[in-house]
This record gives C-alpha cells, sequence and structure tokens, in this order.
C-alpha cells in the first residue's frame, strides 16, 4: 500500500484508481482539489480544470 491509503477513506482500490488517474501522493490530491480529483477520476483525463 502506497501514501494515499494513509488518507481517510482512502482504501486500495481508490488508491489504484487515483494513481491512473496521475494522483499519486496525498500532497497532489490536496492541491488538485476534491472537485478536479473527481473529474480526473469519471474522465480518466489528467488535465487540470478551473473552477468555472
Amino acid at each position: 500500500m502506497g501514501e494515499l491509503t494513509k488518507l481517510p477513506n482512502v482504501g486500495k482500490e481508490v488508491e489504484q484508481r487515483l494513481e491512473l488517474a496521475g494522483i499519486t501522493t496525498a500532497k497532489e490530491l490536496i492541491a488538485l482539489g476534491t472537485e478536479n480529483a473527481f473529474i480526473r477520476l469519471k474522465t480518466g483525463t489528467t488535465g487540470v480544470y478551473e473552477n468555472a
């Protein structure tokens, strides 16, 4: 298990999905924010989207 599984509500499967979306550290996840992380997980893209 990696660094992300140390976060609350992040298990092995969620960590794998985050890594596939290009998010590999807690710092990246926090910097990205919940909305952009959700978009990455749902669309499979690694681009960052600005809030409209």
